[in-house]
This record gives C-alpha cells, structure tokens and sequence, in this order.
C-alpha cells in the first residue's frame, strides 16, 4: 500500500511538474495576493530592507523574488509531491 501512495505521489509531482512547464496554473503572486495583498507588499519592503545590498534601486526584488513570484504554483506542488513520494519509498518497508 505504501508503494503505491509513493508512486502515485512522484506521478502526480511529474504531472505537476509539466504543468509547470506549460505555463498552465496562477502564478504564485497572483494567488498570493488574492490570499492576502498586504503580505505580499510587505513581503518587498522586506526583502528592499533587509536583503538588498542599495535600497534605492532594488535589484533583489526585481532580479531574484519577482521571478520566482511569477513562476506556476504547479513548480511548488511538484516539489511538495515529489518529496513525499520518495519519503514514503525511501522509508517504506517492502
């Protein structure tokens, strides 16, 4: 049993995987601020304070965070989905 929820699991990250790579699914801030708009302001003013080396041109957020930001939630869940199918592999007995 165990098996086959690890192997659903690494088909499903596949699945979601391609998604990603299609283009198919929100983007991560577009579902991010539809969750909540203010986070995600707040999430630039911290990253324009705390990790860019010039605040007053913020290549951090635009060069690095905003692609991420743009990625599909898909490229998120095949990660997720992936590390649980070889967890449960990984650790299962036979």
């Amino acid at each position: 049993m165990r098996r086959t929820i690890g192997r659903t699991a690494l088909v499903l990250g596949g699945a979601a995987f391609i998604a990603a790579l299609l283009g198919l699914g929100p983007s991560i801030a577009r579902l991010w601020s539809q969750l909540h708009a203010n986070s995600l302001v707040g999430l630039q003013g911290f990253v324009d304070r705390t990790l860019d080396p010039d605040p007053g041109n913020p290549t951090v957020w635009f060069d690095q965070v905003l692609p991420i930001l743009a990625s599909s939630v898909f490229y998120g869940v095949a990660v997720v989905l992936v590390a649980i199918g070889l967890g449960i592999l990984l650790t299962g007995r036979s």
